[in-house]
């Protein structure tokens, strides 16, 4: 799943990228508690995506003062939703990003940092079968603090 969410993030000369299929897929996989799928679905969801493609927001933003033009969002920023799967996918050790997730909190309130734990502590792996079965509609346009 995360294999197929990757080829549909990414043109080529012959596939064109089809960016909410890839969403899907990889929250799929991410459900099913592969740490890498959490960690890729984590930076998307943190960087958010236009409609060509480009991300919304990067880690560098802040330091260079950057100022991105105001686009249509494909994926929208959700900080919450981000820190939430960086979090799940640090617990297999191998996908802990400390500095992203760090450049993450850095744009959060306490609050959002209280709820991204709570759905940590609930969030529990889902079978192939209930992944399958779900209709994932594209994400929503994340709350502001």
């Amino acid at each position: 799943m995360r294999s197929l969410s990757w080829l549909l993030l990414r043109a080529s000369d012959r596939v064109k990228p089809k960016p909410m299929e890839a969403y899907r897929w990889l929250l799929r996989a991410a459900m099913l508690g592969d740490a890498e799928a959490q960690q890729e679905l984590s930076q998307l969801i943190a960087t958010g995506l236009d409609e060509e493609g480009r991300a919304l927001w990067g880690p560098y933003d802040s330091m260079l003062d950057t100022k991105r033009p105001a686009v249509p969002k494909l994926i929208p920023v959700d900080l919450v939703q981000a820190d939430k799967w960086f979090r799940l996918a640090a617990r297999d050790g191998w996908h802990d990003n400390p500095a992203m997730r760090q450049a993450i909190e850095a744009r959060m309130t306490s609050a959002q940092l209280a709820e991204a734990q709570k759905l940590v502590a609930s969030w529990h792996k889902m079978t192939l079968a209930e992944v399958m079965a779900l209709d994932i509609e594209p994400p929503a346009e994340a709350a502001k603090p």
